[in-house]
Order: C-alpha cells, then structure tokens, then sequence
C-alpha cells in the first residue's frame, strides 16, 4: 500500500508552490508514495478569511505517514499550531519546510552570509553607491524571508561603508505583476536610476531586468 504525505500550503498557483510541489512528487513517486495537497486561494495575512481556514480543519490524519508544511505560505500562527497539534495527537510526523520550528523537523536552507557576501562583492566590483532592494511581501514581521534578506541588505550596505534607510526598500511579492508597479514608483521617484537593484528572488529580478531592457537600460552594463 502507498503512504500517503499530506502537504499544506496555500495559493498553490504561484511559482514557490508548483516548485516545490514538483519536486515533492517526483520524490514520493519514486518511493512508492502519494502526496495529496490541503490548499487556499488565500495565505491568511488578512484574518477576515476565516473560511478558507476550513480546508486545514478536514486532513484525515489517520490515513497520512508524514504531513509537510511549506511555511513561507500560510500567514497564520494560529492555524499552524493547530495543524501541527493535530497530527502529533494522531502520531502523525510534522515536516517544517524552509523554517525551524523544535515541535517539528525542520529543513531549512542557512544562505545568509552567501547571500550578503553576494550583495557586498557587487557592490564592490561595480562600485556601487546608490541601491535600491525589492523585497518580498509588504509583511515583513510576518514574512521571515523577506525579513532575514532586508536585514542581509543591510549588512551588506553597512559593511560597504554605505548607509541603509527603509526608503530605499520596495516589495515586490516575490512576483511579477507587483515588481511592475515597484518598478513604476522607481521611475517616477527619480529620473536617475540607482547604481543596482538588489531583488529577493529570481522572478523579481528577471522582472526588472526585462523592464530596464525595456527602457534602453542594459543590464548589468549600465
């Protein structure tokens, strides 16, 4: 019989999600075993979404090996500590992706110092003075990778010699659509573009680097 993971996580649309999802059946199928996902439309940053929460209230515990939680997507402290409640009370194993957390095993990526010392080496070489970053989502005491990589910026710029101020930190999302309108307010709070925009991931870099192509504003030439 095929062990069943459960997998929690939420807006399973977005790019982090199908990745993630990807590799995570690739994985189960080659182990004889099935992934069935619990999914919202919504991540719960707003607690008026008190529905969708339902979803995450039906997991038939008995019938799961392993439960895996994809943290960066569900914005409610609450909900997990239930989630994570429940399976422990059904003997169910809790699998944090992407976070520690001591009630469950964690697997977790520890990138700061490459990530600041990638920051600090273009600054260098480029010899950058004027930056701007665009960081995740607009909830960074919620968002924990937004926040640990607006703090890797800043140490990178302090490092450098170079002043940090939240004034030159945008939020892109992690997707397109809202690195557009960063790149709009950019365009419109100044006629001279900074030295380098730093961005959280790959989705929002290649968004600006195909909006400065755009503008005749080659990259990293310029």
């Amino acid at each position: 019989m095929k062990k069943i993971i459960g997998v929690c996580l939420t807006q399973a649309n977005s790019e982090i999600c199908r990745e993630f999802v990807r590799y995570l059946h690739a994985s189960a199928k080659k182990n004889n075993s099935k992934i069935i996902i619990y999914n919202s439309v919504v991540d719960f940053t707003d607690n008026a979404y008190l529905g969708a929460k339902y979803v995450y209230y039906s997991i038939p515990y008995e019938k799961l090996s392993a439960l895996v939680i994809l943290h960066e997507t569900i914005f409610d402290s609450s909900l997990l500590d239930k989630i994570i409640r429940d399976a422990k009370e059904h003997n169910v194993p809790v699998i944090m992706a992407r976070k520690y957390d001591p009630r469950c095993y964690s697997i977790i990526g520890e990138y700061e110092d490459a990530y600041t010392n990638l920051l600090k080496t273009v600054i260098k070489e480029r010899n950058i003075k004027k930056t701007c970053y665009i960081a995740g989502r607009n909830t960074p005491e919620i968002d924990y990778d937004s926040k640990l990589r607006i703090q890797c910026y800043k140490n990178a710029l302090e490092d450098s010699g170079l002043e940090f101020s939240l004034d030159n930190v945008e939020f892109g999302s992690y997707w397109e659509f809202p690195t557009r309108k960063v790149f709009e307010r950019l365009m419109k709070k100044s006629s001279e573009m900074p030295d380098a925009i730093f961005c959280a991931n790959d989705i929002m870099a290649e968004t600006i680097i195909n909006l400065l192509n755009s503008k005749g504003i080659k990259v990293p030439d310029d």
